[in-house]
């Protein structure tokens, strides 16, 4: 018995956005979405779902092979160029203990409800 061949990625004329991505080597669907929306990329609807003909893919990257020159730095370019220094932090001056908040240092120096929690000392001041 003999089986059907089953198409691979390459041997789909129409793709999904997500096939189409990885077609393309791009990173997500969205990608797609974004060079349809711009006009890069013709797209069609089939059955209410949006998909990409592989020969207008081959034209895209034949077209963008077409219009980017690739320009490397070399090395020496590299090397050689000028450097940018980042600026100094700001150094953090510390006053006091910035644990405690200065109304809570202001009643401790003055002994003020000394070993009293918080929730006895309004009770304490309506007596």
């Amino acid at each position: 018995m003999r089986r059907a061949p089953e198409f691979g990625l390459h041997d789909q004329r129409l793709m999904t956005p997500t096939q189409a991505a990885s077609y393309l080597g791009l990173g997500s669907r969205w990608s797609i979405y974004r060079l349809v929306g711009a006009g890069e990329l013709p797209a069609l609807k089939l059955a209410g779902k949006l998909r990409l003909d592989r020969v207008d893919l081959d034209r895209l990257i034949q077209a963008k092979k077409k219009l980017v020159p690739v320009i490397l730095p070399g090395p020496s370019q590299v090397k050689n160029g000028p450097r940018t220094r980042l600026a100094p932090l700001a150094s953090r001056r510390r006053i006091g203990d910035s644990s405690v908040t200065g109304y809570a240092q202001e009643r401790a120096k003055t002994g003020e409800m000394a070993g009293v929690p918080d929730n006895q000392s309004a009770a304490q001041g309506q007596e």
